[in-house]
């Protein structure tokens, strides 16, 4: 049994179950490409070639989580790259600085505010679209 919705007035009837199908691969995508960067900086850190490892079986396995993002959605590439990276970006930054300690600047998490609106203007503006 499929739970429809209707965006709008007398827009096209929206899966549930697909989008959030989209978003379940959209973040493990966002989040296991941010896993990579975050291992191949300790490895870059440390030496420790496991480190190593892991952030490339880390990039395989998001590169797999997004060529099937793009294979079942019926998003274009550039929306789902944008949305991609923006979950990337937000991972990374959040762990420089809950993990690392490190401190953003008052314009760096502005631009992660500016981010996260822009995500949410282009699901707005995708609305009744799938």
């Amino acid at each position: 049994m499929d739970i429809v919705v209707y965006y709008g007035k007398g827009g096209p009837p929206v899966n549930n179950w697909r989008l959030a199908g989209y978003y379940l691969l959209l973040i493990l995508s966002g989040l296991t490409g941010a896993a990579g960067d975050i291992c191949l900086y300790r490895w870059a850190k440390s030496q420790v070639n496991s480190w190593m490892l892991a952030g490339l079986g880390s990039w395989l396995v998001c590169l797999v989580l997004f060529a099937l993002l793009l294979r079942f959605s019926s998003r274009t590439l550039g929306v789902s790259f944008v949305l991609a990276a923006a979950i990337h970006t937000v991972a990374v930054l959040s762990w420089d600085w809950i993990g690392s300690e490190s401190r953003l600047s008052t314009l760096t998490w502005m631009g992660i505010v500016v981010t996260a609106v822009g995500v949410l203007l282009i699901e707005i503006g995708l609305q009744g679209t799938d």
